[in-house]
């Protein structure tokens, strides 16, 4: 079976290291071996030296030098060592080897000249008698203030041969040694290769999706802890995939129920997730692609763009392919964004329908409504009745306030459709100042004091008669809402805008209600919406006057503390 790389790394790693140890166990052997060797040698023939120096100093007093020669011959062949007698010129008196008369004079050999001087000498080197490199050791002996010189030694291949020998024996013994180091390494690997292997096995069971199993490995030591740690891992990651589908399945849900198109962009712009309403309505496959390979979300490219650079939120409505869209585009924590794109086109159609319907009702009503009112004044001159005239009252003040009302819903219809026709610098001092004297004697009559604080050369670019219309309603709603105090008319400017403020000291509007204010029909006091003859659609008008002219509004109010309505609008210089 083929083995893994990581068995044959790891019984490489220690086949390398068992070898490195046994050569260098092997070589410092032998070298320790030879140096050792040479020096128990060396104090061996030392030792015959000086065991000699009696018996040579004996003879050497006698004049003996015949029986010496004899007897150094005998001592060499028993101690298996050549045993050599110098005098201090040099001259070999014995030898154990070789007949002393015919050998050279030795005076100058360098460990003859060390025992000459008095000290033990040493040397290694090559024969020229015996032809053969040697061991040599002279020693001094003291003698009529005379250093005669005792010189022993032995051939070094003798020394070689039983090194070799030796050192053959360690080798082999060595290579055993290191034999039975590798049959252990490789039980040693496969005790810690098998249960990486098994560990990497179950790993890869996990990362395919096969939670839950459990690895056994009958291990005390840290693999076993970790193979226990793999199994609780194990479990944990079955419970929170579980909980990971079950979250998926709920949000696929609930995005499948939702009749909206939504698609999930990631930072770079890339579609992440798109539901099946995006794919059934713009484009299948849409997966890793960025969007503005996207056409519907291309459409909105400037828009996804701002809400990149600024991370705002963003909305707009477009008309893509024979259909009107709500997009909204917002972020989410993880830096991803959503768009979101409803489909309004049969709302449009009914809302075009109902604006149609409304100003074709109105435009029809008022002919019949103005005929009616005309001949209720011309009834009211002839009858003379007092309950006939009551009754009269009553229908020209309801006639009144039918053609008020349909007035008011031409304006808007006029004011949505049509805009401003073309715009021209506005003076507001002059147009608040228009408005107010229409409606002094109003104030003077229920005693309401009407206070008008502007400033000089307030310009802004648009319609003069529609701001006219826009501060009538704002003015006439806050006399209609005041009992007592005063109705308040301001005119300032800042950096950029032009701000009128309209405050009054009336009944106030509640928290609930503000929200609701500019909607149309919509009225906080009934009641005495219907007293005063009161539509509904003044403040949705000023909203859209408002808007037309590019400008803001705000209210701010509390029940019995009066109402400020804020608008502001572009300055024109």
């Amino acid at each position: 079976m083929r083995k893994s790389p990581l068995f044959i790394r790891i019984f490489l790693s220690y086949v390398a290291l068992l070898i490195f140890e046994g050569t260098m166990f092997y070589m410092f052997f032998i070298t320790f071996h030879r140096k050792t060797l040479l020096e128990v040698t060396t104090s061996n023939l030392l030792n015959i030296a000086n065991m000699l120096k009696p018996e040579v100093q004996r003879f050497y007093s006698e004049k003996n030098l015949a029986t010496l020669d004899s007897m150094v011959k005998v001592w060499g062949k028993e101690g298996a060592v050549r045993i050599t007698i110098i005098d201090t010129d040099g001259v070999v008196l014995a030898d154990s080897k070789n007949n002393p008369s015919k050998m050279e004079n030795h005076r100058y050999r360098p460990e003859i000249l060390k025992a000459i001087e008095g000290s033990i000498g040493i040397a290694k080197r090559h024969s020229p008698t015996m032809n053969i490199k040697m061991l040599y050791v002279a020693v001094p002996l003291r003698y009529n203030n005379r250093n005669l010189v005792i010189r022993t030694s032995v051939p070094l291949e003798n020394l070689d041969l039983l090194s070799y020998s030796i050192n053959k024996k360690v080798g082999v013994v060595t290579v055993i040694l290191l034999v039975i180091a590798l049959l252990i390494a490789t039980f040693l690997t496969k005790g810690i290769y098998t249960p990486i292997k098994e560990l990497s096995r179950f790993s890869s069971h996990l990362a395919k999706g096969n939670f839950g199993s459990t690895l056994i490995l009958n291990r005390n030591d840290e693999i076993g802890e970790l193979a226990s740690s793999f199994n609780e891992m194990s479990n944990k990651l079955k419970d929170l995939f579980d909980r990971v589908d079950n979250q998926r399945t709920m949000l696929e849900s609930i995005l499948t129920a939702v009749p909206d198109a939504i698609v999930l962009l990631d930072g770079e712009g890339r579609v992440v997730y798109a539901n099946h309403i995006f794919r059934h309505s713009f484009q299948k496959e849409v997966d890793e692609k960025r969007y503005w390979e996207i056409p519907v979300l291309s459409s909105v490219s400037n828009l996804i763009d701002e809400h990149f650079k600024r991370g705002d939120t963003r909305k707009a409505r477009i008309f893509y392919e024979g259909k009107f869209y709500d997009v909204f585009i917002k972020g989410t924590e993880r830096k991803n964004s959503v768009v979101i794109l409803r489909d309004i086109t049969e709302s449009k159609k009914l809302e075009e329908i109902k604006k149609q319907l409304v100003s074709n009702v109105s435009h029809e009503l008022r002919t019949p409504l103005t005929a009616i009112k005309g001949y209720v004044e011309v009834l009211g001159d002839i009858v003379s009745s007092k309950e006939a005239l009551d009754y009269i009252d009553i229908i020209k003040r309801h006639t009144e306030r039918l053609i008020n009302l349909a007035n008011d819903l031409l304006l808007l219809d006029e004011i949505e459709n049509v805009g401003i026709s073309s715009k021209k610098p506005v003076d507001l001092r002059r147009s608040i100042e228009n408005v107010v004297q229409i409606y002094r004697k109003r104030f003077l009559d229920k005693g309401i004091e009407l206070k008008v604080d502007v400033q000089n050369e307030v310009n802004i670019l648009g319609d003069e008669i529609k701001i006219e219309q826009m501060l009538i309603n704002l003015i006439d709603n806050a006399l209609k809402y005041t009992e007592k105090g005063h109705v308040t008319v301001r005119l300032k400017k800042d950096e950029d805008y032009a701000i009128i403020e309209v405050e009054d000291t009336g009944i106030g509007i509640s928290k609930e209600h503000i929200p609701r204010v500019f909607e149309r029909f919509y009225v906080v006091d009934k009641s005495r919406s219907r007293k005063t003859g009161g539509t509904g659609l003044g403040l949705s008008i000023v909203r859209h006057i408002v808007r037309i002219h590019g400008g803001k509004i705000d209210v701010k109010s509390e029940p019995g503390m009066g109402t400020i309505f804020t608008i502001a609008f572009p300055l024109y210089e």
